[in-house]
């Protein structure tokens, strides 16, 4: 919860109030019963009849209890509301409160600058301080008091962020192993446990940071529908570069009446150089290339007629060094003549309906002629050794000259770069709209 710029409403007597606001609006609360009453500095001279000097009053809830000393009291309701009333004479000059994170609440004071009241609910299982200025102040420091929230009553909000690296991502601690390198194609995702209603969404959204270095070009998430987000820069990646997703400031917030977010484990990942293999399909060949110099032109096959290959940007999913493909996983009944069952070496997998960079040996008086597989691409076995070294995860491949279908952004793996930027950042909360989809259909793997 991001504090805005300071507001500074004037207060009777032309006196300036310090609030600090925030772009989110007054939740419903619950009552709790909490009363800290700040007593004056105990050096306060004697008022000998004059006016009560002043006495600021810390409620949180709206129920009493019987005045504490100021420090650290026990754990309230963190849906509550926060309350500043001052007792005696003067007026609010300053209310400050925020976390220890520095996470400041919002409030509002009323027009007598009396009472302050917040206007956003308090994180969960958090620590708080109120400082409180006053006009006229009869001590230097301000009145202070502390307290702690509970957990959270309502349900928790997981937020996974991936690629997936298993034990090299951050620790909530802040530790981290060492990190894997993924291509510059790579997506971001992050998968909720609940779903998220949309005018919650600028909230969350706002919270889960992407910074890259070196920088990368600008980039937004994307809303593929009320669970997963995905997120992009409008350009690949920089090669070689460090990839870092936060989320600190989620912990505790409250998104929905029945959802309060759970601690957010960081993600951290490295590309390596830009690597891509773009597929000519009407050539019969395959380029690779490494930070743009051309590596090897390879001879292939692609799809045929009712199998062309995939148009467009397809990420490399995985790579397995053997892999049985059977045209059973595609829908090609085993009694037909279009049926096969082999086992493949080399295998880079591009989409999840089974499109696979491959060795083909069997098609080897296809390599550069014509296309006569069921929509992968076949090479030599030379060639594809040298390949499955050189392709990794996260990887370019591109497709072009074909009379395939365009690869979907989502449903078939990863073909996100195919949407285009200003259809693209239509899918964030941020700025105003977010594409919320049903859920697709999982496609199973197949082959070729």
């Amino acid at each position: 919860m991001a504090p805005s710029s300071p507001s500074t409403p004037s207060s009777p007597g032309g006196r300036a109030l310090k609030t600090y606001g925030t772009a989110a609006t007054a939740a419903a609360v619950l009552a709790v019963a909490l009363t800290v009453v700040l007593h004056p500095h105990p050096d306060a001279p004697d008022t000998d009849g004059r006016p009560a000097p002043p006495q600021p009053e810390v409620r949180v809830g709206a129920r009493s209890q019987e005045p504490h000393a100021p420090g650290r009291t026990g754990p309230v309701d963190p849906d509550a509301p926060v309350t500043v009333t001052l007792n005696g004479q003067g007026h609010l000059t300053d209310v400050t409160l925020q976390d220890d994170a520095g996470h400041r609440v919002a409030g509002r004071l009323d027009p007598a600058a009396r009472v302050w009241r917040s206007t956003h609910v308090l994180r969960a299982a958090t620590h708080y301080i109120a400082e409180v200025r006053t006009d006229p102040q009869p001590r230097s420091t301000p009145h202070r008091t502390e307290f702690t929230t509970s957990r959270a009553r309502s349900g928790l909000l997981t937020v996974t962020l991936g690629p997936s690296d298993g034990d090299t991502r951050s620790t909530p601690e802040g530790a981290t192993a060492t990190r894997r390198t993924h291509g510059v194609g790579q997506i971001v995702t992050a998968h909720l446990s609940h779903p998220v209603p949309p005018e919650s969404r600028a909230l969350l959204e706002s919270h889960l940071k992407v910074t890259a270095t070196p920088a990368a070009a600008p980039g937004t998430w994307h809303w593929l529908d009320s669970t997963t987000l995905h997120y992009r820069p409008r350009t690949y990646w920089p090669a070689r570069a460090d990839i870092r997703v936060t989320a600190d400031d989620l912990a505790g917030l409250r998104l929905t009446e029945q959802l309060r977010v759970a601690p957010v484990v960081p993600l951290r990942f490295s590309t390596g150089p830009r690597v891509e293999a773009v597929i000519d399909v009407s050539a019969h060949r395959m380029s690779v290339l490494r930070d743009g110099t051309t590596l090897r032109v390879i001879p292939v096959t692609t799809g045929k007629e009712g199998y062309r290959t995939r148009a467009g940007v397809k990420v490399v999913l995985d790579k397995q060094a053997v892999l049985r493909m059977r045209s059973t996983t595609i829908g090609i009944p085993s009694d037909t003549d279009e049926a096969y069952d082999l086992p493949v070496r080399h295998a880079i997998r591009l989409t999840r309906s089974g499109e696979y960079l491959h060795a083909a040996p069997w098609a080897a008086s296809s390599f550069g002629r014509r296309d006569v597989s069921h929509g992968c691409v076949g090479m030599s076995d030379e060639d594809a050794a040298w390949l499955f070294l050189i392709l990794g995860e996260g990887d370019i491949t591109r497709t072009v000259h074909t009379r395939g279908q365009e690869m979907t952004p989502f449903s078939n793996g990863v073909g996100d770069w195919n949407m285009p930027w200003a259809e693209w950042a239509k899918g964030s909360a941020l700025n105003g709209r977010s594409a919320v989809r049903p859920a697709e259909q999982h496609l199973r793997p197949s082959a070729s």
